[in-house]
């Protein structure tokens, strides 16, 4: 068998591991799609209260789809990273390493989950919110911009997750508790607030922030907001942090194995 066809096989294991399981725990899965939905509804009305009147029909948009960026980014980390310990509590790490399997890839199978999630609980709360505010949520100026714009920050989320596995693997502490930058993501990460619209001091370290650009197309989809470098300037500087990102990730995980190959994996504790 090719290495191209064993590597394909894998990847089809993987993702119908985490349909099976989705299946089995569709109780579970259901809770967290409906707390999620109510999440949305609470952050953005919350937001709306303290917005100046007249202009909730701009900022709603703004809100809505800046909460819906941050918690796509915010559950791929979470997902992944709280994964850890099922994968070690089951002994299936190792019996991965063993069959050639990285089970890095395995727990980042995770996103399938969240993405799951997000795609049955925006579309519902979207709309509810439309007929409860009136705000033209649901009327979206570009649907590729903003497809390319969330598939870019679901990207970027989880190459940082699979970063946090390996650093979790290794440090043993687990991987939510080395998220640091989470909530600040929804300002200084330009999930929650154009890059024009920043002052000077959280523009600048916004600039270094992945997240950003990633933001900046979706709302261009959206809201038909230009972004502040123009799109396709945007867009370049976009991949070339996946570039990046991909290939230091690559490398944390490749050291990672070979790491846990020579000494082995240890537990991870507990929050």
């Amino acid at each position: 068998m090719s290495g191209s066809t064993a590597s394909l096989r894998k990847a089809i294991a993987i993702v119908w591991l985490h349909l099976v399981r989705l299946h089995r725990y569709k109780l579970g899965f259901m809770n967290m799609i409906i707390t999620d939905m109510i999440w949305y509804i609470l952050l953005t009305l919350g937001a709306l209260a303290f917005s100046p009147a007249g202009s909730h029909s701009v900022i709603a948009v703004l809100i809505f789809w800046g909460i819906v960026m941050w918690s796509i980014m915010n559950n791929t980390i979470w997902l992944i990273v709280g994964w850890v310990r099922f994968v070690l509590a089951w002994r299936i790490f190792e019996d991965h390493i063993l069959h050639n399997t990285n089970p890095i890839f395995l727990i980042s199978g995770r996103i399938i989950t969240s993405t799951i999630v997000t795609a049955l609980a925006v579309p519902v709360i979207a709309i509810a919110f439309y007929f409860l505010t009136g705000a033209p949520i649901i009327f979206i100026k570009n649907i590729g911009l903003m497809a390319l714009g969330i598939t870019l920050l679901i990207a970027y989320a989880a190459l940082y997750s699979m970063v946090l596995v390996c650093l979790s693997l290794r440090l043993r502490i687990p991987g939510v508790m080395l998220d640091v930058t989470n909530m600040a993501m929804f300002v200084i990460g330009g999930l929650g607030v154009p890059l024009a619209w920043m002052s000077p001091v959280i523009r600048d370290i916004a600039f270094f922030i992945p997240y950003t650009y990633a933001a900046e197309i979706a709302r261009a989809g959206i809201a038909g907001i230009k972004p502040y470098f123009g799109l396709t300037n945007t867009f370049l500087i976009s991949l070339i942090y996946l570039a990046v990102l991909g290939t230091v990730t690559g490398a944390v995980i490749k050291y990672s194995i070979d790491y846990i190959r020579k000494h082995g994996v240890k537990g991870v504790g507990m929050m």
